[in-house]
């Protein structure tokens, strides 16, 4: 019983640790993959909360039993603390996940303004890949081979370059319910090179 006690004490006070821990990491103004992954953290935290007493009520009915059955000194320091901080832990944990989730929600309309931005220029660099790629890429005629080479490698790495800005503004409009934008030149583009 005291292992398994102990083993879902540190698990849970883990969980807590390294929560914390990431709710501290900052966001850029300029970083919508570090805000998604931020708003998913505080979703996780929020679906935890409300079974949090089904978690720690059997941990301290657990402890209990062994307290009252076990002599006393059974149990290391460093246990005894973690028990005994556990609930204000978690608490903290909530408070601050709140206090993140005011922060971001101040700075919400500079993160959207950004990604309207990195979407403008995404159309202009899909446009340019696009025109790039019919006037000078590897299929002109006349291009010799190592050219040709060249200049595919030169747009299969413009094209992963785009595809991950895709992707992020792909994010950035799921993040703030932005209909998708659908840039058909780029999966032309794909299915050609």
């Amino acid at each position: 019983l005291h292992t398994k006690a102990r083993a879902r004490l540190e698990a849970l006070s883990e969980y807590i640790r390294s929560t914390l821990v990431k709710l501290e990491k900052a966001v850029r103004d300029d970083d919508l993959d570090a805000l998604r992954s931020m708003m998913e953290l505080f979703k996780q935290i929020r679906e935890r909360e409300s079974g949090i007493d089904m978690e720690i009520v059997p941990i301290m009915e657990m402890y209990q039993m062994l307290e009252h059955n076990l002599p006393s000194g059974f149990m290391e320091k460093s246990e005894i603390d973690k028990k005994t901080v556990l609930r204000s832990v978690w608490r903290k944990l909530v408070a601050t996940a709140a206090k993140r989730t005011e922060e971001l929600s101040a700075k919400q309309h500079l993160y959207k303004k950004r990604l309207q931005k990195d979407r403008q220029l995404l159309k202009k660099e899909v446009a340019k890949l696009r025109d790039d790629w019919i006037t000078t890429g590897p299929g002109v005629p006349g291009v010799d081979p190592e050219k040709a080479l060249d200049r595919l490698r030169f747009a299969k790495d413009k094209l992963a370059q785009c595809t991950r800005k895709y992707d992020m503004a792909r994010n950035g409009e799921e993040l703030f319910a932005l209909p998708f934008t659908e840039y058909p030149e780029l999966q032309q583009t794909k299915k050609d090179i």
